[in-house]
């Protein structure tokens, strides 16, 4: 906060899945981090903010850990924003500990390493006719929850909002491919999560 109200350069890398990715939108500029960061410009106009990807779509935070000094290792990062989830509550995925441990273990090598902060959001429920998902994203949402307070970072709840959506409006108006990617109005739901953020 104090780099962002000083005017300071602030570095904020986003790794994490295809969601993070922004796999099928239509435009690159309507994914979560780039509304956010945007948003946080407008907030505090002094500042310069940069941007990095680092995501790995189709994958977990098992290989968020394998790859973690190949795609943040040689960056110099303030933030890292932790999007995984979605992949780890598949059928045959693993378990919400497993999920939780990698997450605190994410938290861990970040702030070791580069001393950066952290903040972990949770994912929303797939399409609940795809027949890959283990339909128990209750279960890895409450894992990310506790991850973040195992290891004292932030936490974002994109499921809870989402939820609130369902209750007015059906799946598929929220996702791009009508599995698991959210289309330009879901992303806008995870940005107003993000807005709920203080510094």
């Amino acid at each position: 906060k104090s780099k962002l109200e000083n005017g300071e350069k602030v570095s904020i890398v986003s790794y994490g899945n295809s969601i993070s990715a922004g796999i099928d939108l239509s435009n690159i500029n309507d994914r979560l981090q780039n509304r956010w960061v945007h948003y946080l410009q407008t907030q505090y106009p002094k500042a310069t903010i940069e941007l990095q990807d680092a995501s790995l779509p189709g994958y977990t935070s098992l290989e968020g850990i394998a790859y973690w000094e190949a795609y943040i290792g040689k960056k110099n990062p303030d933030l890292v924003i932790l999007g995984w989830g979605m992949n780890e509550a598949n059928v045959g995925g693993m378990s919400p500990s497993e999920y939780q441990n990698n997450l605190v273990k994410l938290v861990q090598m970040t702030r070791a390493q580069k001393n950066a902060e952290v903040i972990i959001y949770s994912c929303f429920r797939p399409n609940e006719n795809w027949r890959f998902a283990s339909h128990k994203m209750d279960l890895y949402t409450q894992a990310a929850k506790e991850a973040a307070a195992i290891a004292n970072c932030a936490y974002i709840d994109v499921y809870g909002i989402f939820e609130k959506v369902f209750a007015r409006k059906d799946q598929p108006s929220l996702l791009s491919n009508n599995i698991n990617h959210p289309n330009n109005f879901g992303h806008w739901l995870y940005f107003q999560a993000f807005k709920n953020l203080k510094f």
